[in-house]
């Protein structure tokens, strides 16, 4: 399992700042689950979660992330750590978008990249699309040229032609621009 980790007295002192609470000056609701917060580190880590706090009165709920990745998340803001990425990559990539936390967002790109395989890229293509992860998207359309026999012919890649018409083109157009680089330079 793959566990990012900085062994820094900062990330020690944060993450018991995360763990006791002390001192938090807002709250993030996310479900049933209330996690106490303070604003000074979101602001150095995600600025985007402070302007929601304080457009809300020092309290946010998160409707858009389950309760189990927003606290992995935010316990990556606090201490640049986060267990079993592995695990849960394609969710934190999500949240990481959301949260504008573009580190966080590369880790969850190299992961999903690692993990990628023939029955699970044309899904990791249209999750990169989706969140705007470029070197997963280029990644997984590369992937899908170089075994394009295989691919174009599976469900999901048939899938993706109708629902993302564009994305399918897309790639496509990419396999045959490179066949027709390499026409060009055997004539």
């Amino acid at each position: 399992m793959l566990n990012v980790e900085s062994n820094n007295e900062l990330a020690k002192d944060l993450g018991e700042l995360y763990e006791n609470k002390v001192d938090s000056d807002a709250t993030i609701i996310v479900g049933n689950q209330y996690f106490s917060v303070h604003k000074v580190i979101l602001l150095a880590r995600s600025p985007a979660l402070v302007v929601q706090l304080e457009e809300n009165l020092n309290q946010l709920h998160v409707t858009d992330i389950s309760p189990r990745i927003f606290e992995k998340v935010l316990k990556y803001i606090y201490t640049d750590q986060i267990s079993d990425l592995d695990l849960i990559a394609a969710e934190v990539l999500e949240a990481a978008d959301k949260l504008r936390l573009h580190h966080l967002k590369e880790l969850c790109e190299k992961s999903l990249c690692q993990s990628s395989n023939q029955g699970n890229i044309v899904e990791m293509l249209i999750l990169a699309d989706r969140h705007n992860a470029q070197n997963l998207k280029e990644y997984a359309t590369e992937c899908i040229i170089e075994d394009a026999a295989y691919i174009t012919g599976t469900e999901e890649f048939k899938n993706l032609e109708k629902t993302e018409p564009a994305l399918a083109t897309e790639v496509l157009k990419k396999a045959a621009s490179r066949k027709e680089k390499f026409v060009n330079i055997l004539l």
